[in-house]
């Protein structure tokens, strides 16, 4: 998952325990509950002030950390917010449901992938010939980031039919490019 400047992964995690789902879940009911607003023009300083009044504790829970501010400034006991105010609150409410869309779409995209990977080490494990047309799509999606050499190795394995090969070759990728990952 990545941050944002209107979006702080870590803190939602962090807020969130740390449990993926938990996070992707609340990503998802703001989205929901909120995705009207990116059609929304304006906001009423008593639309502005009960939005402000919600955002304030469940934005943080989001990562959100620009619209838990902005929340926690407009939200009673403040006065009611000036057409300014109302406005600013709403701009930074769609740029971060843009974000939350993007971060979604992004984890989606992962749990696509996590599953090829998990399917073509099924089919390796099984030793089944439909690993060869996988490992097309695997490589397109899940292992588009690995050096053409590891792909082209993986590929040869196959098709000289050595799956325990190939699916040792796909286990250390795995692993470098988790080390890869934690690296950054």
């Amino acid at each position: 998952m990545t941050s944002s400047p209107l979006l702080d992964v870590d803190y939602g995690l962090t807020v969130c325990q740390h449990k993926q789902t938990l996070y992707h879940s609340v990503l998802e009911s703001f989205v929901q509950q909120h995705a009207a607003l990116l059609r929304c023009e304006t906001l009423t300083g008593e639309q502005a002030q009960e939005l402000a009044h919600n955002w304030k504790s469940t934005a943080p829970a989001c990562g959100a950390r620009s619209l838990a501010d902005l929340a926690t400034s407009l939200a009673p006991p403040a006065p009611l917010p000036s057409a300014g105010q109302s406005q600013q609150l709403l701009e930074l409410a769609q740029d971060t449901l843009k974000q939350i869309q993007a971060q979604l779409n992004s984890s989606n995209n992962a749990v696509k992938t996590t599953s090829l990977t998990k399917e073509l080490l099924q089919k390796l494990e099984q030793h089944n010939l439909s690993a060869v047309t996988l490992l097309n799509s695997w490589a397109s999606c899940d292992a588009a980031h690995w050096p053409d050499d590891d792909l082209a190795d993986i590929e040869l394995a196959l098709q000289a039919f050595d799956f325990e090969r190939a699916k040792q070759l796909v286990m250390q990728g795995l692993i470098s490019h988790q080390d890869d990952t934690n690296k950054e």
